[in-house]
């Protein structure tokens, strides 16, 4: 279950459902669409501008 507040988005995952194998790779995937602006997270303000192509 995805939970989000100001300054952090967690997925909550019941011990024991998720092997370490695709908590790895989860983790890779959203490395991926954070580090390349795919995602951004805005609560309040200003929205910055968005990245340039091939910037990662």
């Amino acid at each position: 279950m995805p939970m989000e507040r100001e300054g952090e988005f967690v997925w909550l995952v019941r011990h024991g459902y998720m092997r370490p194998e695709l908590v790895a790779e989860l983790n890779t995937e959203l490395e991926h669409i954070v580090g390349n602006g795919l995602w951004e997270q805005k609560w309040s303000g200003p929205c910055p501008p968005p990245h340039p192509k091939g910037d990662s």
